[in-house]
């Protein structure tokens, strides 16, 4: 059977088309979500804060990922006309690329941490160890990392892919990445700056091999390690008193992150910089 042509058969232009109508659909859900939990007396603005309800928040973002991966397949099937496992979502032999991508994530916010501590620009005030709130956290950042990999990674990238050189291709869909978080609270040009290129480190596995499960381990463990254990505020969204380190910030915003996380810090810049020339060489010389 012949395959059918894309709907529009320019790739940049169903990625823009697909950003905005996912914008749009987010703002409407989180809109109608947000009322209907005030309606039940839930107090939404410290909704990440309180340990208690997160099982709301955790059925919240289910429900989200589930409209935004409901909306990938969508256009795959009937703009793109492809199958959805295109996008890389085989899970088939694929464990090592999400170890890989776990352990690439956890190690950067490891070392960010041990770099801040050392040089003062944070203190440790306490630990406290609540395994049913690391474990629905992992959940949470695991929705999290698979809908926002498929969307921007999956099908995004894949459609600048398409229609332009790989590298332009991945900065488009890193900046695509960084403008989407730009209403997140406390965005700093550090914070900004690095969210494009931690979307670079992501999306260059996925350039040279089409799997999303490096990009998805990196991701999890980039939000799990930052905000549930260190006690960094994560792209500006603080957990409160719930994570499992209990931290303060000593200096410069633009030394520690301040408000918006460890992805406001410099050093942070300096890591992730590091990683992309490490993994570069690594997918170059190992590309399949």
């Amino acid at each position: 059977m012949k395959a059918l042509s894309p709907l529009i058969n320019i790739g940049w232009l169903r990625a823009l088309l697909f950003v905005g109508i996912n914008i749009l659909a987010n703002e409407a859900f989180f809109t109608l979500a947000y009322r209907i939990l005030e309606e039940l007396g839930v107090d939404t603005y410290t909704l990440s804060e309180d340990p208690s309800q997160l099982p709301i928040l955790l059925l919240t973002i289910f429900l989200q990922g589930a409209l935004v991966i409901g909306l990938v397949w969508l256009f795959r099937r009937f703009v793109d006309r492809e199958p959805m496992n295109t996008l890389g979502i085989s899970v088939k032999g694929r464990l090592q690329d999400f170890l890989w991508g776990f352990l690439t994530g956890g190690l950067i916010m490891g070392l960010g941490f041990l770099i801040l501590w050392k040089m003062g620009y944070l203190e440790v005030v306490r630990f406290q160890f609540r395994p049913e709130i690391l474990l629905g956290h992992f959940l949470l950042f695991s929705l999290v990392a698979i809908q926002e990999e498929v969307a921007n990674r999956g099908y995004v990238l894949s459609n600048f892919l398409d229609s332009m050189p790989k590298y332009p291709a991945l900065i488009c869909s890193a900046i695509i990445f960084a403008v989407l978080h730009a209403f997140n609270p406390n965005l700093s040009e550090i914070g900004f700056i690095n969210i494009i290129l931690g979307g670079i480190l992501m999306g260059l596995f996925y350039v040279y091999r089409r799997n999303l499960w490096f990009p998805i381990g990196l991701h999890l463990s980039w939000n799990f390690v930052q905000g549930p254990i260190l006690g960094f505020p994560i792209s500006g969204q603080s957990l409160g008193k719930t994570t499992m380190m209990i931290q303060r910030h000593v200096g410069p915003e633009w030394m520690s992150g301040g408000s918006f996380g460890f992805e406001g810090s410099v050093v942070a810049c300096g890591l992730v910089i590091i990683a992309i020339f490490i993994l570069l060489n690594r997918v170059k010389t190992t590309v399949q």
